[in-house]
């Protein structure tokens, strides 16, 4: 037991004469004080010597400290065996990671009182965060690489090089996405998939994997289809390479951009490297805000009243992604209608696009409107009726 803990209840404890308990996030006693005769509550004596809290104790908690506040109170359960008690929340790094209960039924302990506690809360919590880490492992690990800070990082780096096969030197985070899809975004089919290869964990809904240098054999089994199953398919990005495992994260802010171009679908792929995304890294750095800004007033006024379908066809033309021939048929247009539509589009904006300038800066703009969709005009957008429509010049 940390010493720290200890320290804490048992200072808590000679304060306010009352038994003190710190939880973790799960309701596992971490540390505990004594407890005078007249203020025994079954339940706590019970978690302490039985380990972990029993199901309907744990439920009964989680209930009623289910709120928003950092601190409250939870009514006696005669039933459960517990005594009211008043709970402060115990964050790391603005993660929940833990509870200080203090048995109270006589009301005697202060919310004014708990204030001056904040100071030595937040040590404990990062201490509990660390603890965590240890014990869970690399799956824990990941992510506190990943979002965490330092010493954090740190201690997450040194446990991940110890127990996974990441190799040295050159490092990069692959994030797989499978949206909705319960079945391609378990733990058991990322288990399955990956053995002891990498190391990889959670991040909200998402797998995150580090892989040494090379992130192909990963983005290949899910272009093969090894995560796909009934419902929303898989999507993958990975980030840049970085030197050091303590880097990570810059790796995984990387990935996390590229992902986003991959659900913009300005992109036909289903996997996609921050390396490979050329031009479009820069958009990507400069954020919603500030990209936003970036867009030429004939290229912001186009695209507040096109239609998206419009917006990704002037994609596919402006980037000379395909033929005229290959674009018309992909959205369903005669090669006429094509033609004539993109015509209207720079008469009306004063656009042309044999000019570099003023095709670089269409490209920019809708790239961004792609990225971060802009609010469009519903009364003034431009659609088949305002526009020629298949077989029509």
């Amino acid at each position: 037991m940390t010493p720290r803990y200890q320290e804490l209840v048992d200072a808590l404890y000679t304060r306010f004469s009352t038994p003190v308990t710190l939880l973790d996030a799960h309701f596992n006693i971490v540390a505990f004080s004594s407890q005078p005769a007249h203020l025994i509550d079954s339940s706590r004596a019970d978690a302490i010597l039985r380990r972990p809290p029993k199901p309907e104790v744990r439920a009964y908690l989680d209930t009623a400290m289910q709120s928003t506040d950092d601190r409250g109170r939870v009514s006696a359960n005669e039933a459960l065996g517990l005594l009211e008690r008043v709970f402060v929340k115990v964050h790391a790094k603005g993660r929940l990671i833990g509870y200080l209960c203090i048995i109270d039924p006589e009301r005697a302990v202060t919310y004014a009182a708990l204030d001056d506690l904040s100071e030595n809360l937040n040590a404990v919590g990062n201490e509990l965060q660390l603890d965590r880490i240890t014990r869970n492992g690399v799956r824990e690990a990941v992510p506190s690489l990943l979002t965490g800070q330092m010493p954090e990082r740190e201690i997450a780096a040194e446990l991940i090089a110890a127990r996974a096969h990441v190799g040295y030197g050159a490092y990069r985070v692959v994030i797989i996405d499978a949206g909705a899809n319960r079945a391609a975004s378990s733990e058991a089919t990322w288990a399955q998939l990956f053995h002891a290869e990498v190391a990889w964990g959670r991040i909200g809904s998402q797998c995150v994997v580090i892989v040494g240098g090379s992130s192909d054999h990963v983005l290949r089994r899910i272009r093969q289809g090894a995560l796909d199953a009934a419902g929303e398919r898989p999507i993958a990005a990975a980030g840049g390479v970085v030197d050091r495992l303590e880097d990570a994260h810059r790796s995984y802010r990387e990935a996390t951009l590229a992902l986003q171009v991959l659900r913009s679908e300005a992109l036909a792929a289903r996997t996609v490297c921050w390396d490979s995304l050329g031009a479009w890294r820069p958009l990507l750095l400069l954020g919603r805000e500030e990209a936003l800004r970036c867009i030429d007033p004939r290229v912001n006024e186009l695209i507040r009243t096109s239609t998206r379908t419009t917006i990704r066809l002037l994609q596919r033309y402006l980037e000379r992604d395909s033929d005229t021939t290959t674009l018309a048929l992909d959205f369903h247009l005669h090669r006429t209608t094509v033609y004539a539509r993109l015509r209207r589009l720079q008469e009306r904006y004063g656009l042309s696009w044999e000019d570099p300038e003023d095709r670089l800066v269409s490209i920019i703009g809708v790239r961004i409107a792609l990225l971060y969709p802009v609010e469009q005009e519903p009364d003034k957008l431009l659609d088949t009726q305002s526009l020629p429509i298949r077989g029509v010049s």
